[in-house]
């Protein structure tokens, strides 16, 4: 009887698994960008440039970029009426490591008061392979909802990636919960997107 349990769970935990990750995406792609990152994404979202002044630009040189879910693979909207999407900014001017500590330090002397007020429903320092990063789950309170945000700062050995995303609207109160453990229970596909976000030697200084 244990057995069959156990198995009944796993096979429970393999479909929850595939649900999450969304069975209608087929394939990933790879964006690898000159300003000094590159990350995985669904086949069936879309990269654009999120700047008006590199809206001509392709997206492998654009330091603001969006990656949005289409309608090939779309799930209920996370935060309506806007569309799922993440959002990267990287390499807009050169840093170093010493000046990449001060800055998390001041993020980890915050982080406390940040949470206490509510502002805040996660911190965590973290690694992206060698490089440092931080991820906040900010908190809004407006008149008719709340909503959540997940936002993450990789500090890469010369230039810093912002990503941003993604925002829910009224989240369920599981995720609290989680924060609390100690996850950063980001949903998928955006998490595996965040998972796969490397350092790479930039090519535009």
């Amino acid at each position: 009887m244990k057995s069959l349990i156990t198995a009944i769970l796993a096979v429970l935990g393999v479909s929850a698994l595939a649900l999450a990750q969304n069975p209608r995406i087929k394939s990933w792609k790879t964006l690898t960008n000159d300003n000094g990152f590159e990350f995985k994404y669904p086949d069936c979202w879309t990269l654009r440039p999120d700047n008006p002044d590199e809206m001509e630009m392709p997206v492998t040189a654009a330091h603001f970029v969006v990656a949005e879910e289409t309608k090939a693979c779309a799930r209920p909207l996370l935060n309506p009426p806007h569309n799922n999407l993440i959002g990267f900014t990287a390499g807009i001017r050169a840093t170093t490591k010493e000046e990449s500590l001060k800055i998390i330090k001041r993020w980890e002397k915050a982080a406390k008061n940040a949470i206490e007020r509510k502002d805040w429903s996660f911190f965590k320092r973290l690694k992206f392979g060698p490089d440092d990063a931080i991820v906040v789950v900010e908190f809004h309170n407006d008149i008719k909802y709340n909503w959540i945000a997940w936002r993450t700062e990789i500090f890469c050995p010369t230039v810093k990636i912002s990503f941003g995303g993604p925002a829910i609207k009224d989240p369920d109160p599981s995720y609290f919960e989680k924060f609390k453990a100690g996850e950063m229970a980001m949903p998928e596909p955006e998490k595996t997107i965040f998972n796969s976000i490397r350092c790479i030697e930039p090519k535009r200084k």
